[in-house]
């Protein structure tokens, strides 16, 4: 008789408990659907060409073997200008150090703020080494 009790009661509770998921479901899709609202972004200075308001740009000097290197770091790439020329580079997986690199075999991996080493697609790769201390931020007002 007490297994028959417990046989009634099982399928009912598989039942409340198939309500239940789908209300909580119901809620969540609800929830998701809902308007959301963000408080505004905190007002900034104009960004440099190329970036978005969002993103900090540190700059740092270099010397890689016999190329005078600025590097200018987004969370996303780096700028280098070296020689009269730019190359901007994507963030790339890296293990250790920050790297940024492209298909064409071009690479900037930085150790830390003063130890880097910049490869030039088909030449060998140059050792970098810098102060470590940030340049000041490029956009004051010309002079003249």
């Amino acid at each position: 008789m007490r297994a028959a009790r417990c046989l009634w009661i099982t399928p009912l509770l598989l039942v409340l408990a198939g309500c239940q998921s789908s209300d909580h479901q119901a809620a969540e899709r609800a929830a998701a659907s809902a308007p959301t609202t963000k408080e505004p972004a905190p007002a900034t200075s104009a960004p440099a060409a190329g970036n978005t308001p969002a993103q900090a740009v540190h700059s740092y000097a270099y010397q890689c073997g016999d190329l005078a290197v600025t590097g200018r770091f987004t969370p996303d790439q780096v700028e280098l200008s070296y020689g009269g020329k730019t190359l901007v580079l994507p963030h790339a997986v890296s293990a250790d150090g920050a790297r940024y690199a492209d298909a064409n075999g071009n690479e900037f991996w930085g150790k830390g703020l003063k130890d880097a080493t910049f490869t030039l697609a088909g030449e060998s790769p140059r050792t970098c080494s810098g102060s470590g201390e940030e340049l000041p931020a490029a956009g004051g007002s010309p002079s003249g």
